[in-house]
């Protein structure tokens, strides 16, 4: 017995040991909590207490040089949904939640089956309602809802994928209709009682008083993308970086672009973005109590140097000469350099933009979205005379008494064609004149004469001294320089390599049609731009010269591809066609913009991808904002129309 006895106590000894160093273990996990990592809890706690609102601010108004204004944020509501409401599934969590909030609401019995039916039925009937309220409103408005759903879900899960946790995001109230006025919003709240998880907020709306007045210049305001979020707010978060004050939370949401800010994307809405753009407000609360709060701070004012009255009268007075063409007109008041009117024609209404944007972007021949007076490069014309006169007395290669003869035309012994001056078209030449009246009469053979007997680089040097190549100087965004070529910039993009001259674009188009002219059969042209520069625009570059009928020889023979492939050889009705495998994958067909509008091809591609499995991509004729120079020279737009079309490629499926 004895035995047993001490085996028994020597077990009790060796549990009461394991369970004090359990005790002692928890203990002291306890004391490094308590102290140790107390204040880490405790902080963490309190901002699981506290609410933050925060609050919009006024965007700055944009008025011209009289005080009128061009642009102003205006009071307006937006119609807003509940995240969860927006990616619920039928039968998941919420969304038995949502039906046994309603059964206790209605005071049904959750134990009773025909009375949780009844409760389904009613979050049923309010889900529609919303759905239909949400699509009622966006249709008056030009939204599209169903995209704006799916750019909310997209943003708010990039946001947890960033994070690796659950987000903010994904339990608040996003905006899904914006710009609803006053009447809409109280017709909206009589019904928000038979709606679900729907509610009405105070907004701003920009606006713009004078519709399409300096459009160009005034610019855009929308979303940023995530490189321009991602940039924007890298300053900001390096400032607070590694901070311990309390406050740095609530500045980082105060001062931050968020996924639904709107910023510039051009002109002066982009020029003077941080000037302009405001900063919010908050209200922030501890336990249910106002701690502290702070007024939204409106954006600063942009006065301009323009004259909207001015602007307006060019604008109307070019359409109304030119009421399909394309131009621009500047003004400047010369003692103080101040621009008092940009006009860019075609315009656009800044007010309708979003909704007329389609439109605007399948307009690929006028390009009504150009900023042409900054951003489109032109030949600066006669401008130049007067330097190349400058250029040439400086260096003692002419004198105010050197004369030329002007017959109407000239011809260059590198160029295998006759340059003409203006008198040509009257019927006319200037005959033998001097420098004071071949500026006074603004005679293009006498300054050929000129450029021949000076060398490009004096040439350009002067031509940038007075401007020539340099951006505007407007700081608009959409600005472009131009290009003042010397002999080394021509020699590297002429083939054979050649120096300054005249006409470098006809002397292109007069090298391909050598080229292709001395070729037989069909001319195969894989672009369609390509194919209807040598179409259509070739003839018209020719017309009335010894290249004429070249032009149209080459012309009738070139093909763009598509076209080729069903109309000359037909293959879509070969008996035995080339098979198409692309293992499986689903087709979305975006028509090439130059090729359908002007080369009027189409059915030719679709022909040849009826063997390919396909989707209807919505949109498919608008234009993808790539082609030409466009994406070069207005980057922000034509990224707008990509992102446009991508989101259409991928919600095709």
């Amino acid at each position: 017995m004895a035995i047993i006895a001490g085996m028994y106590k020597r077990r009790v000894i060796v549990f009461l040991t394991i369970v004090g160093a359990v005790m002692g273990g928890l203990v002291g996990r306890l004391a490094y909590l308590q102290f140790v990592q107390g204040g880490t809890y405790l902080k963490d706690a309190e901002r699981y207490l506290r609410e933050v609102e925060m609050m919009p601010p006024v965007r700055g108004r944009i008025l011209d040089r009289q005080g009128r204004i061009l642009a102003i944020d205006e009071p307006c509501y937006e119609l807003c949904i509940e995240y969860p409401f927006l990616v619920a599934e039928p039968g998941d969590k919420w969304t038995r939640g949502q039906i046994g909030k309603i059964a206790r609401a209605e005071g049904l019995d959750r134990k009773i089956e025909s009375e949780m039916r009844w409760a389904e039925e009613i979050y049923r009937r309010r889900r529609a309602k919303t759905l239909e309220l949400a699509a009622s409103v966006a249709r008056n408005h030009a939204q599209d809802l169903e995209r704006t759903i799916l750019g909310i879900k997209r943003r708010v899960g990039r946001i947890r994928k960033a994070r690796g946790h659950s987000v903010r995001e994904e339990h608040q109230f996003h905006a899904v209709v914006r710009g609803l006025d006053e009447a809409e919003a109280v017709a909206v709240k009589s019904q928000l009682s038979e709606a679900l998880c729907m509610k009405v907020r105070p907004s701003h709306e920009r606006r713009y008083p004078r519709g399409d007045t300096a459009c160009h210049v005034i610019g855009l305001t929308g979303k940023a993308d995530a490189n321009r979020l991602a940039a924007a707010n890298a300053e900001l978060r390096r400032e607070l970086r590694g901070s311990e004050d309390e406050m740095d939370w609530l500045r980082w949401r105060r001062d931050r672009y968020g996924g639904n800010d709107m910023m510039g994307n051009s002109g002066v809405e982009k020029l003077c973005e941080k000037f302009l753009r405001g900063r919010r407000g908050y209200r922030l609360h501890r336990r249910a109590k106002l701690i502290d709060d702070e007024v939204a701070r409106a954006g600063g004012d942009v006065h301009l140097t323009l004259d909207a009255a001015l602007q307006e009268e060019l604008a109307r007075a070019f359409t109304e000469r030119h009421p399909a063409g394309t131009g621009v007109i500047v003004v400047l008041d010369v003692p103080s350099g101040q621009v008092l009117a940009l006009v860019s024609i075609p315009t656009y209404d800044l007010n309708t933009y979003r909704r007329d944007l389609p439109a605007l972007i399948a307009e690929t021949t006028y390009l009504p979205l150009r900023h042409r007076a900054v951003a489109q490069a032109y030949a600066p014309g006669s401008a130049v005379k007067p330097v190349a006169a400058l250029t040439a007395l400086g260096s003692g290669r002419i004198g105010l008494g050197t004369t030329f003869h002007c017959k109407g035309g000239y011809m260059f012994d590198s160029v295998r064609d006759r340059w003409r001056c203006w008198s040509a078209k009257k019927g006319f030449g200037h005959g033998r004149i001097a420098l004071r009246e071949g500026i006074r009469v603004s005679c293009n053979v006498y300054f050929y004469h000129v450029g021949e007997a000076m060398r490009p680089g004096p040439l350009c040097e002067w031509f940038r001294l007075f401007g020539f190549g340099a951006v505007p100087g407007t700081g608009l965004p959409e600005e472009s320089s131009g290009v003042v070529p010397t002999d080394e910039w021509m020699r590297r993009r002429t083939d054979p390599p050649r120096g300054v001259s005249m006409g470098e674009a006809r002397l292109m188009a007069m090298h391909t049609l050598d080229l292709l002219d001395a070729t037989e059969g069909p001319v195969v042209v894989p672009s369609g731009s390509c194919a209807q520069m040598i179409v259509h625009h070739y003839p018209e570059l020719f017309a009335g010269c010894d290249r004429e009928a070249q032009a149209h020889r080459v012309a009738a023979r070139t093909r763009e591809l598509t076209q080729f492939l069903v109309d000359d050889l037909d293959l879509v009705d070969d008996p035995d066609p080339v098979a198409v495998d692309c293992g499986g994958c689903v087709v979305a067909y975006h028509h090439s913009c130059h090729g359908l509008r002007g080369l009027g091809l189409g059915a030719q591609a679709d022909r040849l991808l009826e063997g390919v499995d396909r989707v209807d991509l919505e949109g498919a004729e608008e234009c993808c904002g790539f082609g030409g120079l466009f994406s070069v020279e207005m980057p922000a737009v034509s990224a707008a129309i990509m992102d446009e079309k991508l989101n259409r490629v991928e919600a095709s499926g």
